[in-house]
């Protein structure tokens, strides 16, 4: 894939360039003095900032990677209070429930990608490229009068 997130700081253009927790994890010598220290077991390479060098984009099967996954989409628990507690509240049926959504993903993918992401077509702007999937948890409560 040509996806920017996936390059880090050897991303296509400037406005590709990305800084993630993942894509500092870039060669570095032994003798390296800046703030991040030597990484020579780096898994992204060293990186180059001239749009005009296109060293380290050479196509590779370095970063092929397992894209299966099983993920927890969606779950919902709730618990219909019985009849005779709302007996005499003019309550017809009421439900507590709680719901969550993106709960859990399996994956050996890297976190930079969402894996259901890479089955979209590619818009130019990265395949897969796209915000981690947020969890969203929801309590509520229906009520029939």
């Amino acid at each position: 894939t040509n996806d920017a997130n996936f390059y880090g700081f050897n991303a296509n253009s400037w406005w590709d360039i990305n800084v993630y927790k993942q894509t500092v994890d870039y060669w570095r010598p032994a003798d390296e003095t800046n703030d991040l220290g030597p990484n020579t077991n780096g898994y992204y390479p060293k990186p180059y900032l001239s749009l005009e060098d296109r060293k380290n984009k050479e196509i590779s099967t370095r970063y092929m990677q397992d894209a299966s996954y099983l993920r927890l989409k969606s779950v919902t628990l709730g618990y219909t209070l019985p009849s005779y507690i709302l007996k005499n509240t003019g309550v017809g049926n009421a439900r507590i429930y709680i719901s969550g959504e993106n709960l859990l993903t399996f994956t050996k993918l890297t976190g930079l990608m969402d894996p259901e992401g890479l089955s979209t077509l590619n818009t130019g702007y990265g395949i897969g490229k796209m915000h981690p999937l947020r969890k969203v948890y929801a309590i509520g409560l229906n009520i029939t009068f």
